[in-house]
């Protein structure tokens, strides 16, 4: 997380401090600040691990924060997040209801609840869905993933949900905005009240047609055509002597 934001840290420090499930750790993997971090979790009366990994690149210092934790089940947050009270207790009771759940996606901002969103791991098409305050309603064959950000640095998630056939819901800021189309592999929303806008006068045809065009735009990254791309780039640059 970025340590220079210390207000947003503490509020997201004190709604884990008041989470009812209490089996948990915290380490705070950050480009900078990690000593004034450490005087915020005094502060709070919280034992946290700071780790100040010197990089300016989120997803190395989140990565680096992963590995160094103890825990198995790991959940990552940035800072601009609060979590509601049963939030961790919810996500633990999904995680060990059935030894087919491999994660657990749920909202976190306040307007969104904290209803956890299960993803399965296996060999049928993974089904993201997203429950809102009684404002979406998902019929049981359409497959939908939202992510509804005010600051995302791991849009992937969005990207290999297009590759199962989910239709993308998301806001600019998350990093899968810049391959997705509004209304024909997906939408892109500026405000949760949109959502039910988006969904309620679309019929099976049109939204069979985004899951079509939403795999489409998935299979264009695939490693392979990825691959492609970069040598025909060296290719083309004339670089293959020098590589």
């Amino acid at each position: 997380m970025a340590g220079k934001d210390l207000a947003s840290i503490e509020r997201l420090l004190y709604s884990i401090k008041m989470q009812n499930f209490k089996d948990y750790e915290v380490v705070i993997a950050t480009e900078s600040n990690g000593d004034k971090l450490e005087e915020l979790c005094k502060k709070l009366n919280m034992d946290c691990r700071v780790i100040e990994t010197g990089y300016w690149n989120r997803c190395i210092t989140g990565n680096i924060g992963i590995l160094r934790s103890r825990g198995k089940p790991v959940a990552i947050l940035e800072n601009d997040v609060v979590l509601e009270p049963s939030w961790l207790t919810k996500l633990v009771a999904v995680l060990t209801s059935d030894k087919g759940v491999g994660c657990t996606y749920s909202a976190v901002i306040y307007s969104f609840g904290s209803e956890p969103i299960v993803v399965k791991t296996n060999k049928k098409a993974v089904q993201f869905i997203a429950k809102t305050l009684n404002t979406l309603r998902v019929h049981n064959h359409f497959v939908i993933f939202v992510r509804i950000s005010k600051y995302e640095t791991f849009g992937l998630g969005a990207a290999e949900a297009m590759a199962y056939g989910a239709i993308p819901i998301i806001t600019p800021i998350v990093g899968t905005a810049d391959i997705i189309v509004s209304e024909v592999n997906g939408f892109i929303i500026r405000a949760e009240v949109e959502l039910a806008k988006i969904l309620k006068p679309m019929d099976g045809h049109q939204l069979m047609k985004l899951r079509i065009n939403a795999i489409a735009t998935a299979r264009m990254y695939l490693w392979d055509n990825i691959a492609k791309k970069l040598v025909d780039l060296i290719a083309m640059r004339g670089l293959q002597k020098q590589c």
